[in-house]
């Protein structure tokens, strides 16, 4: 799972050390990290998400806001037509 994680936001280099890991000194450093703690939010949010006793159709409405939330913030790039069948 953390591996799926790390591939869609193209961080997978970082854990398998084939992509140096980027320095707080680093320009883009920021824009990484905030991406990277947002998408982390939104996992956080859908993983305790609960219907409690709402209607399944609120409750869904909520959950497919957040997954379309971290779709949009997701960087993958796909390379052939079985990526467009998986995403």
């Amino acid at each position: 799972m953390i591996e799926h994680h790390a591939t869609t936001q193209g961080k997978l280099g970082y854990l398998t050390d084939n992509t140096a890991a980027l320095g707080s000194q680093d320009s883009q450093f920021g824009k990484w990290k905030i991406a990277d703690d947002a998408l982390y939010e939104l996992h956080c949010q859908v993983t305790h998400l609960k219907q409690g006793g709402r209607p399944i159709s609120t409750y869904f409405a909520e959950v497919k806001t957040i997954w379309l939330e971290q779709n949009k913030r997701r960087h993958f790039q796909m390379k052939c037509t079985n990526d467009m069948k998986i995403f």
